[in-house]
């Protein structure tokens, strides 16, 4: 079984975009957008409730005044809005765990809404491969980031330090890649995307997140959505999956979490 792993997204890119004014009809809208993502970290998780947006680049209305409750079999867990209007709604501090199944409730204009989701255990870090540039071998960039089980990686670069200046979007980057088990045409003939170089000395914030069978299949239709869209092999438009009931979309996940932080050397 092959894997392959994907760049879906960088803070500093750059690029000519052409204006697209797309015809949303408002009854075609669903009645929320709900993300939720708990992890192993001990913290306060993070529920955010919004309203779809009406325009390609609109504004997005953020949720209040629901009841989002979390259920993991012996607690049911409130999620408190803070702060007011902003629609993302906080637990107390809690650590999700693998083996338990975790049930979303959301009460909301006489609405509910619910999803069920479960964690796998997430594999070890594995070293990153720094590819030189050919010009500058004191400059890198990263093709693909292993994984022996399929996974998110998250990675938070800063080269501030450098040069001695202030982090900004000119000295740092966001990076996502990503490995599921099933290969797609478009996975491997995906549209030219632009290489993020960063220095040697370049600090990295590695968070990976383990990744379940439905997890998977949200991310893939979202690749197909998005970065994949544009390919050799276009599939046709469709609308990304969702575990959440009721007509509403997003998705409600959860992950086992490592981390570490790595200096460019």
């Amino acid at each position: 079984m092959k894997k392959w792993w994907l760049i879906i997204g960088v803070v500093l890119l750059s690029a000519c975009e052409e204006a697209v004014d797309w015809q949303l009809k408002r009854g075609d809208l669903p009645p929320l957008v709900v993300e939720g993502w708990l992890t192993n970290e001990l913290k306060r998780q993070r529920i955010k409730l919004s309203k779809p947006k009406t325009s390609l680049n609109g504004v997005q209305f953020n949720v209040s005044g629901a009841q989002v409750t979390v259920f993991d079999g012996d607690t049911a867990i409130q999620f408190i809005e803070g702060p007011e209007g902003s629609g993302i709604y906080l637990s107390d501090t809690l650590q999700a765990v693998v083996g338990k199944e975790y049930q979303l409730r959301i009460d909301y204009n006489d609405e509910v809404f619910t999803a069920v989701t479960s964690m796998v255990p997430v594999s070890p870090l594995l070293p990153l491969n720094f590819i030189p540039d050919e010009e500058n071998q004191d400059f890198f960039y990263l093709k693909e980031v292993a994984s022996d089980q399929p996974a998110m990686e998250e990675l938070l670069l800063d080269w501030s330090s450098v040069f001695e200046e202030e982090p900004g979007p000119e000295n740092t980057a966001r990076l996502f890649f990503y490995v599921l088990d099933a290969s797609d045409v478009n996975q491997l003939f995906p549209p030219r995307s632009e290489r993020v170089y960063f220095p040697r000395g370049t600090r990295i914030q590695r968070i990976k997140y383990s990744l379940n069978v439905e997890q998977q299949d949200f991310i893939r239709s979202l690749l197909m959505e998005t970065n994949w869209r544009g390919g050799v092999f276009d599939v046709q438009k469709n609308n990304v999956i969702t575990n959440i009931s009721g007509g509403a979309v997003g998705f409600f996940a959860a992950s086992s979490v490592i981390k570490e932080t790595v200096i460019v050397e």
